[in-house]
This record gives C-alpha cells, sequence and structure tokens, in this order.
C-alpha cells in the first residue's frame, strides 16, 4: 500500500472542495485491508505518509490539517478497534499540525528524523 498516494490524493480532494471533504470509514477499512497492516499501524502509516507530504511533496498545510483532524476524529470515534494500540507515531503529527504551520514544520522534521 502506498499511503503517499492516498494522502496525495485526499490532499487533491480537499483542494477541490474544503468545505464537503470528508474521509470515510470505508475508505480507511479499504486502506487497511490494501495493506494489510493492523489499525494503529496504518494510522501511523498514514501520519508519516502526511508529515512527508507536508515537508517533501508540497501538500498545503490547510489540506494536510484537514486530513489529519478528520483521521483523529476517526481514532477518538474508535476506529482501531477496542483493545488496540494507541497510534502514537499519528497523535504526534495530528499534534504537529494541531499546533499550527508555524510549529508543523520543525516538529514534523523531528519526527521523521527520529524514524
Amino acid at each position: 500500500m502506498d499511503f503517499d498516494s492516498v494522502t496525495d490524493a485526499w490532499a487533491r480532494r480537499h483542494a477541490a472542495d474544503p468545505q464537503g471533504f470528508d474521509i470515510t470509514a470505508e475508505e480507511l477499512e479499504a486502506a487497511q485491508a490494501a495493506s494489510a497492516l493492523p489499525s494503529w499501524e496504518m494510522f501511523d502509516a498514514l501520519g508519516l505518509a502526511l508529515a512527508r507530504g507536508f515537508l517533501a511533496r508540497g501538500l498545503g498545510f490547510a489540506a494536510c490539517a484537514a486530513i489529519a483532524a478528520l483521521l483523529w476524529e476517526h481514532v477518538n470515534d474508535g476506529w482501531p478497534g477496542e483493545g488496540t494500540p494507541f497510534p502514537e507515531t499519528f497523535a504526534d503529527v495530528h499534534d504537529a499540525f494541531d499546533a499550527g504551520d508555524d510549529h508543523a514544520r520543525p516538529a514534523l522534521h523531528r519526527l521523521l528524523e527520529s524514524r
């Protein structure tokens, strides 16, 4: 599963319709099935792809922040499933975008350098 392509496609959808943009549970189920990763690892992989997209592939801050926020809603709604590990890496990516553009870039650089 190429999570960079997934996050890039979401960013393009956000650019086309920022107000109507959404990420459905069905999309996440399909991504998880295609990746064969446990849900928490999939969220971590999506977070890293989002960070790389912002830092290296030119994805805009608004799109990345929106994607991170929607994915965070799925995590908070229990999407990964009862009793699964918490997606710590994704939480760090979400927190970086949630803190704003000035904070996101250095925080995400540190996160990716630590990987």
